[in-house]
Formats: C-alpha cells, sequence, structure tokens
C-alpha cells in the first residue's frame, strides 16, 4: 500500500492548509474574539468561499485514498448517501461534510506519518474523539432519520421502523388507544 495519496500532493495540501484551514481558523477566531461588524461580516464571506473550495476538492474514493480509516470513512459516507433521499435539501451538505473529514484524516495524519516535523493536530484529534465515542456509553436510537430517508429491505422489518409506521398510521386514524400503545 503506497504512503502517499492523491490529498498528500502539493497541490492539494496547499488547498487544504492555506485555503480551507487557515481560512476555518482565522474566520472562527474573527468571530469569536472580535466586536467589528465588517470584520464579523469579512470572516462570514470567507467560510462561504471556503465552502466553494471544500466543494471543489476531489471525492475521496477507495482509489485515491490509502489508509484503513479512510476507506471506512468512504464506505460510511457512501451508505449514509445511498440511505439519505437524493431529492431531499440536504445532500450535498452530508457529503462535503463527510469528504471534508476524509480529507483533513488524510491530509493531516498522513503527514506525520511521512514528516517528523508536521502536526497531524486534528487527524489525531478525530481518532482521540472517535476512540472516546466508541469507548462512551453513547445510546444510539436505533432508530432511522423520519424524513427523507430511504430504508433498505433490512430495515423495514426491523421492529422499530414497524412500531413507528404502526403509529404513523394509528394518529392518521386518529386511533388514540392504539397510539398510547406504540408510544414509547
Amino acid at each position: 500500500m503506497p504512503i502517499a495519496s492523491l490529498y498528500t500532493t502539493k497541490e492539494v495540501q496547499d488547498k487544504l492548509m492555506y485555503g480551507i484551514q487557515d481560512v476555518i481558523v482565522k474566520s472562527f477566531t474573527t468571530l469569536y474574539e472580535n466586536n467589528s461588524l465588517v470584520k464579523n461580516v469579512w470572516a462570514i464571506i470567507n467560510l462561504v468561499r471556503v465552502v466553494r473550495r471544500i466543494h471543489k476538492l476531489p471525492t475521496p474514493t477507495h482509489a485515491n485514498v490509502n489508509m484503513h480509516n479512510q476507506h471506512v470513512m468512504v464506505d460510511i459516507r457512501d451508505d449514509f448517501l445511498a440511505h439519505d433521499d437524493p431529492k431531499g435539501s440536504r445532500p450535498l451538505v452530508y457529503h462535503a461534510m463527510f469528504n471534508l473529514m476524509i480529507w483533513i484524516y488524510d491530509a493531516f495524519l498522513i503527514l506525520i506519518t511521512i514528516k517528523y516535523g508536521f502536526d497531524g493536530h486534528m487527524g489525531r484529534r478525530f481518532d482521540y474523539a472517535f476512540k472516546q465515542w466508541k469507548e462512551s456509553d453513547w445510546i444510539f436510537t436505533g432508530k432511522p432519520p423520519e424524513t427523507q430517508w430511504i430504508l433498505s429491505e433490512k430495515d423495514e422489518q426491523e421492529p422499530e421502523v414497524i412500531r413507528y409506521r404502526a403509529l404513523q398510521e394509528a394518529l392518521s386514524n386518529k386511533d388514540w388507544p392504539r397510539v398510547l400503545n406504540l408510544v414509547e
């Protein structure tokens, strides 16, 4: 497995570091610390420009990333987007969020293995946060999103989905005793 990927090239690194990361850090610092309306407006304009830059970056795929965790994130993104309704209002936002996580992981974590002096600031912090999350007592609801979500055949058979559909039917039929039995 090669140590470098598309995201470790100088061109993409410069876009990630100077065109995206630095602008995000400076903009949020300005918004947090500054009371100047003009400076805050410029910070917001710069954040909008960052969104445009993110959309211009190449989409991470199994072919252009090389670390195991990146492949996992690509699979999670693809599975998530396969369930999200493409006619909904947010697929591009979700796509960009997942891609940004993959790019940041690639850009910062791979470079720390190539150059000892490079700061793996965000990549290592993601690893730490994911580890903490995995080890925490986080309670997953087990419920799929209620709107703009496409259920797989397996999801359709889940007891929670069946109960939710029965609850929707009881509510639309105004079958209040049944509703009370179906509510958690």
